[in-house]
């Protein structure tokens, strides 16, 4: 891999929505790819976080902005995107 590092999510949880089943619980691990490090050395930073399945949606599209709307609160995230 070229980059220095990857992030990865596992679905811990998921929830209806909607009629859809969607991530309600997510492990995030930000990982090294450096090949000589063995699995456990290559995780750099991990938590788990409540997904707000509005605002990981819109986060490419200015998650600075929409998060300080927000507060980091999911119940008064848009819902329904």
């Amino acid at each position: 891999m070229y980059d220095p590092y990857v992030v990865m999510l596992q679905i811990l949880s998921t929830k209806e929505v909607n009629g859809l089943a969607v991530a309600d619980k997510v492990q995030v691990q930000l990982m090294s790819t450096d090949p000589d490090l063995r699995m456990k050395e290559r995780i750099v930073k991990k938590s788990e976080k409540t997904a707000c399945t509005a605002l990981w949606i819109l986060a490419p599209f200015g998650w600075n902005a929409l998060w300080k709307n927000n507060a980091g609160n999911c119940q008064t995230a848009p819902v329904g995107l």
